[in-house]
């Protein structure tokens, strides 16, 4: 074998017609060209790889500094040093511009004509930052963010944002310091809490010089929770806008979305506004809102009113009265309406007389209407649909008119003894030649079904409780019902109608909301700023 020549140096002698000494300076030549060439391209690699692990370190200490910032920001500790990575090509800073996050409440006032929307907070959220080439490692908001590129952001540490069971908790963490230089080597970060933590939700007042915070501009209302109507609103405003966008995805179940143009996220959830509970009867022509009515089916657990008369000395408190609410859009109308008779009187504490209960549903595309009606004894029973409490039954010293119509009393499929009566009956059709309809298909909700049967004829009855359930799931998620002038009334007595004296008066409805993510109920934003300082 020691005779033998090299493949190439053969090859090339061959080829070449040349001697042998001439081959081996070719072989020679091509030899070293390819170390040459090897050395660069590992050289080159050996760059990459080494500056691949420095920003990967740098990133683990980011890691370990959001942990000691979070401590100094959140109030375990005043002050915190935290030694950096070897920055490598790269250099830390502060910068207290350049990303900015606000929270609005839209539409706080529940107007279709005329929204509101209130600034609750809005703020520079600060940085600091870890740079080398195209790679920036960035502590904002509370949480790490990694970006090689715009719109390209991965979170190395979540934020300190947490959204869970319709309860947002937000300490907007501000980040101030040094923004003049930057530090290179191996640097070490001093956190120091620089102001005491302002609430600034829930709050009574805590306007700044611009308008923003406590009390609402245009009620003068203090932030209080549950929130109540319209949707929170948070828009995030940096380089890493991407990864807000994926947490804001993966952490909730609100409405995200994206400007690229703008480096902005907005992530919105509704209002829950929660059940409408006690609340006062409205007087005449005036209306109440009731919102987030689960679309499940049959979701109403109370619906009641104690009704106080304006006929306090006499023994006839609701003779010949009328009392009803109702709502009507565009495509459906809906309304219960309470009549007494002219004979009924409190005679020793007992009130001898009866109430008709009449429940009215008009789809207003059929050509009819649908209806209920019951009578019902006025003396105290032991689950009274309506009767009258004639010494107020402990809700008031006055006699007390009290209706549930979600009581278990039979009420009966038929037309009301009435139905075209005063224009300003509530029951009334708007088209008074409107037929019953008969029959009617009950099969629209599970709980419609009684007894396996899904029809309802004339003459039939239902459950007032099914009754109200059955038409309130037409009218869900959110209606209003507005209390309707007596017949004849003219809305006498500052807008109350006769015989019943609705602001003295009380009612109660209870249902399920059937929320999910996506919806807010309870607010907690504080501010929190510290101060760093970048030393090599």
């Amino acid at each position: 074998m020691s005779g033998q020549q090299p493949p190439l140096y053969k090859f090339v002698a061959d080829r070449s017609g040349q001697s042998s000494p001439l081959a081996v300076l070719f072989v020679v030549g091509f030899a070293i060209t390819s170390a040459g060439f090897v050395v660069s391209q590992g050289g080159d690699a050996f760059d990459e790889t080494k500056g691949t692990a420095t920003v990967s370190l740098n990133e683990q200490s980011m890691s370990k500094f959001d942990a000691e910032a979070s401590v100094v920001a959140l109030g375990s500790s005043d002050t915190r040093t935290v030694p950096l990575g070897d920055t490598g090509d790269g250099r830390y800073e502060v910068r207290d511009s350049g990303s900015w996050i606000r929270v609005e409440h839209r539409n706080y006032t529940a107007s279709v004509t005329n929204t509101k929307n209130e600034t609750v907070y809005n703020e520079s959220m600060g940085a600091v930052v870890y740079e080398a080439g195209s790679d920036t490692i960035a502590y904002e908001g509370g949480g790490v963010w990694r970006t090689d590129e715009p719109g390209n952001t991965v979170m190395v540490s979540p934020p300190e944002f947490r959204y869970r069971s319709g309860t947002l908790t937000m300490p907007a963490i501000e980040v101030a310091g040094d923004t003049e230089g930057a530090a290179a080597g191996t640097p070490s970060a001093t956190v120091e809490r620089a102001e005491t933590r302002e609430r600034i939700y829930p709050n009574e007042t805590s306007a700044t010089g611009n308008g923003v915070g406590a009390p609402y501009d245009d009620t003068g209302a203090e932030y209080d929770n549950p929130v109540q109507n319209g949707s929170v609103a948070i828009t995030v405003h940096s380089p890493h806008y991407a990864g807000w966008a994926d947490y804001f995805r993966e952490r909730t179940d609100g409405t995200v979305s994206v400007d690229d143009a703008n480096n902005e996220v907005t992530v919105v959830l509704r209002t829950a506004g929660g059940e409408l509970g006690i609340f006062t009867p409205p007087n005449a022509g005036d209306s109440i809102a009731v919102p987030s009515v689960s679309q499940n089916g049959h979701v109403v657990d109370k619906f009641k009113f104690w009704l106080e008369t304006d006929n306090a000395n006499s023994n006839t408190p609701f003779n010949n009265r009328v009392w009803g609410m109702e709502y009507t859009d565009a495509e459906q109308r809906f309304a219960f309406v309470i009549n007494s008779d002219s004979g009924g009187q409190c005679n020793g504490g007992t009130y001898s007389g009866d109430f008709r209960l009449t429940i009215y549903y008009d789809n207003r595309t059929s050509g009819t209407y649908q209806a209920f009606e019951g009578v019902y004894d006025g003396s105290t029973a032991s689950d009274p649909t309506i009767d009258v409490l004639c010494n107020g039954g402990g809700y008031s010293s006055d006699p007390v008119l009290r209706v549930d119509l979600t009581s278990s009393q039979p009420i009966t499929y038929q037309e009301p003894v009435d139905p075209s009566g005063s224009s300003d009956r509530p029951f009334q059709s708007a088209d008074n030649s409107a037929d019953l309809r008969d029959p009617v298909a009950t099969n629209d909700h599970a709980a419609d079904t009684v007894g396996g049967d899904d029809t309802l004829n004339a003459g039939e009855t239902r459950p007032v409780d099914w009754v109200t359930n059955h038409y309130v799931a037409y009218l869900a998620p959110r209606f209003t019902l507005t209390t309707e002038p007596e017949p004849g009334s003219n809305n006498a007595n500052n807008n109350q109608n006769v015989g019943v004296e609705e602001p003295a008066s009380q009612g109660e409805l209870r249902y399920d909301t059937g929320l999910g993510n996506g919806f807010i109920r309870y607010l907690h934003v504080t501010e929190n700023e510290i101060e760093v300082r970048i030393a090599a």
